[in-house]
């Protein structure tokens, strides 16, 4: 019985060993991309605001890197540059600035190379580069 116990032991942490080893890394540079559904985003928006809003998410070059100090940097925000931190959990990514008091929660893919948030007709996604 106790054999039995320290092999049931030595696999549960062998499993664990590999999880962690295996887990996604999301540390490094990432390059990002809107895709909006322009019948749900838009509502009641004029034409000319609409126009001048889809002109400026076409021309968007969005840039992130995490670092492993739990920091990221974000260039090409419609905010000018961005900083905070970030946390992970499972495939959950939040994302947290000084100037915001929300978090952003990205879904992390199980291959660990792309992060997406959706929002009202908008979907964000950021590719490992």
């Amino acid at each position: 019985m106790k054999q039995f116990q320290k092999l049931v032991s030595g696999v549960i942490l062998f499993s664990f060993c590999v999880a962690a080893i295996a887990s996604p890394n999301i540390v490094g540079k990432w390059k990002g991309k809107f895709e909006v559904d322009w019948s749900k985003a838009a509502g009641k928006m004029p034409p000319d605001q609409l126009a001048k809003l889809k002109k400026q998410i076409a021309s968007m070059k969005l840039s992130f890197e995490f670092k492993a100090n739990k920091t990221f940097t974000a260039s090409g925000t419609p905010r000018g540059p961005q900083s905070g931190s970030w946390s992970e959990t499972g495939n959950q990514v939040d994302l947290m600035t000084p100037q915001s008091k929300q978090k952003q929660s990205f879904s992390l893919s199980k291959d660990g190379k792309t992060m997406t948030f959706s929002k009202m007709g908008a979907t964000f996604t950021l590719t490992k580069i």
